[in-house]
């Protein structure tokens, strides 16, 4: 079985990708995309964590293929109340994704905190998207 553990959907300053776009690349060489909105990343498209979660979600529920990673905004949120909540909810997310590079909020952050212990509760994994080696907010 063949995943590829980071993918995304969603408009955004990078472009607008549809599940159809993605579904298209990913072929069938790929059982699983994991996969994430890019609307919870870019605050310019003012979406929050639970609207572009459930967006997420509801394409994850009509592309078999596609796991929801929950989208945290560590940087905008005072605690992980709101992933929390979702989380009760809705079960089907299969993780938590952070972005400290984009959010310019480093990996190591104490704010991350509460949401680490959120995915240790529901017993989720957390992708945290490196940056490249000299990043000052993801570096490896």
């Amino acid at each position: 079985m063949i995943i590829d553990s980071h993918t995304h959907i969603g408009n955004s300053f990078w472009g607008n990708f549809s599940p159809e776009f993605l579904l298209e690349i990913i072929d069938n060489s790929v059982d699983l995309a994991i996969c994430s909105n890019l609307e919870g990343i870019d605050k310019y498209m003012g979406k929050d964590e639970i609207e572009c979660n459930l967006e997420m979600l509801s394409i994850a529920k009509n592309y078999p293929k596609i796991k929801a990673l929950a989208v945290c905004e560590v940087d905008r949120t005072e605690n992980a109340d709101k992933i929390r909540k979702l989380l009760d909810e809705h079960s089907e997310f299969i993780g938590l994704k952070f972005h400290p590079e984009f959010t310019k909020l480093a990996a190591d952050s104490g704010k991350y905190d509460d949401y680490l212990k959120v995915a240790q509760e529901y017993k989720k994994p957390c992708l945290y998207h490196s940056g490249h080696i000299k990043s000052r907010f993801s570096s490896p």
